[in-house]
C-alpha cells in the first residue's frame, strides 16, 4: 500500500527552524493526502550525503509518494535534483509537490540564454535560473516576463 512522506528542508540557517515548521505544518495538510511520516531535514548543505535524506531514501519503498512544498528541498544542485529524482523512480516511488507540476523522465527542458543569463524551464510551469559557477538552481517567481522567450526555445527530454 502507498504511503504519503513528506521531506522538510531548510535552505538557510537563519530561518531553519521557522522554515522546518511552516513546511510540515503544510505536508501534513497536502491536499487530500496527509503525510504519514516526515522527515525533516535541519542540514541546510547541498549536497546528497545529507544524513537525513538518505535515512528517507533507504526507508522508501516501492508506491511510495514523497511530498515536498518546493521541488528545490531535494536539492538546489540540478544535477543531484535529478539524481535524487531517479533513484526515488528506481524504487518504484514518485514526488509529489502540491501546486507545482512534476518533473518526470522525457519531460521537456526548454533552455536558454537570456541577458546573460542560462534559464531553464523543467515540466509545465517551473522555472530555474542556473548559475554555471555555483551550479545552483533557484526558482523565478516572476515567470510572465519569460514566456514568449521559452515559446521559440529548442526542446530538449531529459534522459
Amino acid at each position: 500500500m502507498s504511503r504519503m512522506i513528506g521531506y522538510a528542508r531548510a535552505i538557510s540557517e537563519k530561518v531553519n527552524n521557522r522554515d522546518i515548521k511552516k513546511q510540515v505544518e503544510f505536508l501534513q495538510d497536502a491536499g487530500d493526502l496527509k503525510c504519514e511520516l516526515v522527515y525533516m531535514d535541519e542540514n541546510t548543505d547541498d549536497d546528497m550525503n545529507r544524513p537525513v535524506l538518505q535515512k528517507m531514501l533507504n526507508e522508501i519503498k516501492e508506491g511510495d509518494i514523497v511530498c515536498i512544498d518546493e521541488l528545490y528541498r531535494l536539492s538546489c544542485n540540478y544535477e543531484d535534483y535529478m539524481e535524487i529524482r531517479k533513484t526515488i523512480d528506481n524504487l518504484g516511488a514518485s514526488v509529489w509537490c502540491p501546486g507545482n507540476d512534476d518533473i518526470k523522465p522525457k519531460s521537456y527542458v526548454y533552455d536558454f540564454e537570456f541577458k546573460g543569463c542560462r534559464y531553464k524551464r523543467l515540466g509545465n510551469g517551473v522555472y530555474w535560473v542556473i548559475e554555471e559557477e555555483t551550479n545552483k538552481v533557484f526558482k523565478v517567481s516572476d515567470t510572465e516576463y519569460f514566456y514568449r522567450k521559452i515559446m521559440y526555445t529548442f526542446k530538449n527530454q531529459i534522459e
